[in-house]
């Protein structure tokens, strides 16, 4: 089984505590990217994160998968 990383752009509406910006359309949404393996999402986001924390969180997953590799064979 190939090892699969990606992160998705998934809109939202903005929490109800945020102040409202007057410069903001009405309908408009926040954004958060959020990561996807070939199971499914992992219901984090990567927003705000720095370079080299998103390429550990890639090796950290990838080392994971090939530990279930190992453990089904």
């Amino acid at each position: 089984m190939d090892f699969f990383y990606s992160a998705h752009l998934e809109a939202y509406d903005p929490p109800s505590f945020l102040l409202a910006d007057p410069r903001r359309r009405e309908d408009a949404c926040s954004y958060r990217a959020t990561v996807h393996l070939r199971e499914g999402g992992q219901g984090y986001d990567l927003m705000g994160w720095r370079r080299e924390e998103i390429i550990h969180d890639v090796l950290d997953q990838y080392q994971r998968h090939m530990h279930f590799l190992d453990t089904v064979r």
